[in-house]
């Protein structure tokens, strides 16, 4: 029989229970994957729906099989922050981060090989590889000024040598490659850099001038970008041409991607999100089930992955308007 004591604590902890189930329930089907650490997921990569690995802004890397059921932990390197991974397959992998560091592995992150940029000011936010010697990483090198230019490097030999590019612009936060590989891109202030040969030479075209864009995602013929203050915008012609759709300028975005040609999400600071289903001429906000920055997302399988601060990782099944 129960007490008086535990029946009132019970009632007093109902309207608690229903507020979680509440925003669980408005949270559109994403679902929370417990972490062991509270440190800042950086980046994720799922080989399949079950299979991968995220980074963290110490230096770790996790790696789980189960979903997130389980996670092992290796380091890449101790207290540095990484920002970015690559991996070509289950097994062959990259990453990069602060202090110009540059890391590969064979073993599916089990272990990790320097092979970092012999510059300890620079910082990497990204890195793409054409193929296993072919690649580059961008990010930036503060300068005196307080400014920040934009670093792009480049190697043809499995990372044993990098060769700088000149500068074209401030800081450079991710590049892309296309689904086929012929293209990568990387974005500077107002600008879009392109190449047709892994990066050898680059053709720089106008995307919205003074735009602060920090994430940008392509697909085919289709383009977005967004950045701080709600900065937002779309191409549909490869970016020749982009076009502003501003949004709330209490929300910055750090993340996108496009799942195909129309349907993709962005996100950023304090949980935000928002996904458009026409190539980023609209876009609807999606609630999410915490107010934690989105740092990264990813898709594979139908399942759309998404990783942030204080050990954020979070996923959610893609059950209708299934990415091509």
């Amino acid at each position: 029989m129960e007490t008086i004591k535990t029946i009132i604590s019970r009632f007093l902890l109902l309207p608690a229970a229903l507020a979680v189930f509440s925003a669980a329930a408005y949270a559109q089907d994403w679902q929370l994957i417990e972490f062991p650490s509270y440190d800042h997921l950086t980046d994720v990569v799922m080989t399949t729906s079950d299979s991968g690995l995220v980074v963290t802004a110490s230096g770790y890397c996790f790696r789980t099989s189960d979903r997130g059921k389980s996670w092992q932990k290796s380091e890449i390197i101790k207290n540095i922050r990484i920002e970015s991974l690559y991996f070509e397959d289950s097994q062959n992998g990259w990453a990069c981060g602060h202090l110009g560091s540059i890391f590969k592995t064979s073993d599916g992150g089990a272990s990790w090989t320097d092979v970092s940029f012999d510059d300890i000011g620079a910082i990497f936010f990204d890195i793409e590889m054409k193929d296993a010697f072919t690649g580059v990483a961008v990010g930036m090198r503060p300068l005196e000024t307080n400014n920040f230019n934009g670093i792009a490097v480049r190697t043809v030999d499995g990372g044993k040598n990098w060769e700088e590019f000149e500068a074209s612009g401030l800081a450079y936060s991710e590049i892309k490659q296309s689904r086929t590989k012929n293209k990568m891109y990387f974005m500077a202030m107002g600008r879009l850099n392109i190449s047709n040969d892994a990066g050898k030479s680059w053709q720089s075209v106008a995307t919205i001038e003074g735009t602060p864009a920090r994430t940008f995602s392509m697909y085919g013929s289709t383009g977005i970008m967004a950045g701080p203050k709600g900065t937002c915008g779309y191409s549909n012609d490869s970016g020749k041409t982009w076009y502003i759709k501003e949004q709330d300028k209490e929300k910055s975005f750090l993340s996108s991607i496009l799942l195909n040609s129309q349907y993709g999400y962005i996100a950023g600071s304090k949980g935000a999100m928002m996904v458009t289903f026409d190539g980023g001429i609209n876009w609807t906000e999606e609630k999410t089930p915490l107010e934690l920055t989105i740092l990264d997302m990813w898709y594979v399988d139908s399942y759309l992955f998404a990783v942030g601060s204080d050990g954020l990782i979070m996923y959610k099944e893609i059950r209708d308007k299934k990415p091509e």
